[in-house]
């Protein structure tokens, strides 16, 4: 997760890069994609991803995994596990960062953290409308979701985000300031939780 933490607070002095190219993608209505996708969206659920971020600066990407669990109207949990230990929590209240004494603190500017981990989790596409504009490309079994920030200031951290998918979402890029992008591949496990996954969302919402 330290990557979407990340997208506040590096890069602010950067100029924006720009490297998505959506010229082939079709401008859309974000109510529209859950009806032109066969995107499958649970109450509950759980699977892991794995985080490669590439700067031009550096030989090797920077890579990161970790696993995240969900209940609606619960909330996500985001647990990074190397090369740190990190989570953090996405409600309908806000995004929270775990803190060394076990407490969950709220993200002053995780507005946008949360509105991106909605869509890509739960298909709720919606308030992204608020912080990008919004493309499309493919059908409804291979999909992508393109989207440009509006925001000047903003692009000068997050220039865009490409999020594809089949029925899960499996792969979210992001395309940041000074050549830097981070790409995030997701594997979904299962649409039920174990008492442990339970007792984690359950002690962390609590």
């Amino acid at each position: 997760m330290r990557i979407w933490l990340s997208l506040i607070i590096l890069f602010l002095a950067s100029p924006a890069w720009s490297a998505a190219d959506f010229s082939d993608f079709t401008p859309i209505d974000p109510q529209e994609i859950p009806a032109i996708t066969d995107l499958q969206v649970t109450t509950t659920g759980k699977g892991r991803f794995t985080e490669a971020r590439t700067i031009p600066a550096l030989n090797k990407p920077i890579l990161s995994s970790g696993y995240f669990i969900y209940r609606q109207p619960q909330g996500l949990l985001w647990i990074s596990e190397q090369p740190r230990s990190s989570s953090t929590l996405v409600t309908e209240t806000g995004v929270y960062e775990l803190q060394n004494d076990g407490v969950y603190q709220i993200i002053p500017a995780g507005e946008q953290i949360g509105a991106l981990l909605k869509a890509t989790i739960f298909n709720n596409w919606t308030p992204l409308s608020r912080y990008f504009e919004m493309f499309f490309k493919g059908d409804r079994q291979s999909w992508c979701v393109g989207l440009k920030t509006k925001s000047s200031q903003a692009q000068s951290v997050l220039e865009a985000v490409k999020i594809c998918g089949d029925i899960h979402p499996k792969e979210v890029t992001l395309f940041q300031a000074r050549g830097a992008s981070t790409i995030i591949n997701l594997t979904f496990i299962s649409d039920q939780l174990s008492e442990q996954d339970t007792l984690k969302l359950d002690a962390a919402t609590q």
